[in-house]
């Protein structure tokens, strides 16, 4: 799993892929409340899925954490069986975010 960290004010924003479920996630915190926890588009793996991302926290991603991103999503390992039951678990809840 990856995770990188950036602040716009007095706002706390973290995104990343998390490789075991094949999803890109987003939380952001307001002095420190967390206010959004989001993951997305499991299996998607594109530019446009960061995209969606920054729409569903609500700011822009630093273009280098972007690019950082898609290099974790490209050199992530084969999924083990135990990862994969945990997306077949995720997936319903995620179509339904569509």
């Amino acid at each position: 799993m990856s995770r990188y960290g950036f602040n716009v004010d007095n706002v706390e924003i973290v995104v990343g892929w998390d490789n075991p479920t094949q999803t890109f996630f987003g939380q952001t915190e307001v002095d420190g409340v967390p206010v959004v926890d989001t993951m997305i588009n499991m299996g998607r793996y594109d530019i446009k899925d960061v995209y969606l991302l920054e729409k569903m926290i609500g700011f822009d991603i630093p273009g280098d954490i972007c690019n950082k991103l898609l290099v974790d999503i490209g050199t992530s390992t084969p999924q083990t069986p135990l990862q994969k039951r945990m997306g077949e678990i995720f997936k319903p809840i995620l179509e339904n975010q569509k």
